[in-house]
């Protein structure tokens, strides 16, 4: 705010800018009159504080390899396909002359080309009740807030009621299958479900 050495007249010219993007980053935005405000020789501006969260990207961390299957290899067809499969990229390997430096790197990578291919990977995905429309939504409103579109909000209002009713869907699930379990006697597959409710490991069954 400034004033008029005589402190007849006050117009705001004090302000701190901030883009419609980032608003939310402004936590808080005070102005302090110091003692030489609105003195004949002294200042005729507020000093203006602003306080604000600066959004910093996180680091990306690198993946690390996943863990096979090794479930499939209770079957005997597919254990020996493994085998089979093996036997066949180490003999290319090691018989390959163009690779004479890193025989145990080469070893390596054959070994976990073949599980991979034979066994899979296990993605652990904490959240695997997310339906995909509450992952357009999400996407969608993060396309959205990027470009400072005013449909902000009603998008994150799609997402939060479209994540909480696949919450709701996913215990639903959860509780009906224990159900069926304890009329069938199943102990197994009921001690595997309240691992999954309590938020433990869960185990797999036997294929």
């Amino acid at each position: 705010m400034w004033y008029s050495n005589y402190g007849q007249t006050a117009h705001q010219i004090d302000y701190a800018l901030v883009r419609a993007r980032w608003a939310s980053s402004a936590e808080d935005c005070r102005s302090y009159r110091g003692s030489e405000t609105g003195n004949r020789n002294g200042s005729d501006h507020n000093l203006v504080r602003v306080r604000f969260k600066i959004p910093l990207t996180t680091r990306r961390k690198t993946r690390l390899p996943g863990k096979f299957n090794v479930a499939f290899l209770e079957r005997p067809e597919r254990r020996q396909a493994l085998l089979d499969a093996a036997a066949s990229n180490m003999v290319e390997a090691f018989f390959d002359d163009s690779i004479v430096d890193a025989p145990w790197s080469k070893m390596k990578t054959s070994i976990r080309e073949v599980a991979l291919g034979q066994l899979g990977e296990i993605f652990r995905h904490k959240r695997d009740w997310i339906s995909e429309r509450t992952l357009h939504f999400s996407a969608k409103a993060r396309g959205t807030r990027l470009i400072s579109s005013p449909e902000i909000r009603i998008l994150r209002h799609q997402t939060t009621c479209s994540a909480k009713s696949n919450r709701k869907q996913y215990w639903k699930a959860i509780a009906n299958s224990m159900e069926a379990a304890i009329v069938a006697a199943d102990f197994g597959k009921l001690f595997r479900l309240i691992r999954v409710a309590a938020g433990k490991k869960q185990t797999s069954g036997l294929l």
